[in-house]
């Protein structure tokens, strides 16, 4: 979390140790998103009003979704993402995953 945090921080022209002015308090939403939301769980809009990871009429995409035995478990966390058997195959770590997923949110940005 310190090291995603950081390299967040980093990115953005911020200090580290906290995300300050109106882009810290986006970088901080989207930060929290996802290194602790399921997919889709967010309320929050973006891209012309659309909400993350989900498709235009607001339901999670089914690949942000975690699936069980066939079932719906609910959206995907972050260990979910890197539990994938690409991204383990690909090497790299869950740092790199969360660092992909905050730059597909508004933290690109900044």
């Amino acid at each position: 979390r310190g090291e995603v945090a950081a390299f967040a921080a980093s990115a953005a022209g911020q200090e580290p140790g906290g995300f300050h002015g109106t882009a810290g308090e986006e970088l901080s939403e989207c930060l929290a998103y996802v290194l602790d939301e399921e997919a889709g769980a967010s309320s929050i809009g973006f891209q012309g009003g659309k909400l993350r990871d989900c498709d235009a009429n607001g339901r999670r995409l089914p690949e942000r979704t975690k699936w069980v035995d066939g079932r719906d478990c609910g959206g995907m966390r972050l260990a979910d993402f890197y539990d994938d058997v690409r991204v383990r195959k690909s090497g790299v770590k869950i740092e790199h995953v969360a660092a992909l997923r905050l730059y597909t949110t508004a933290a690109f940005r900044h």
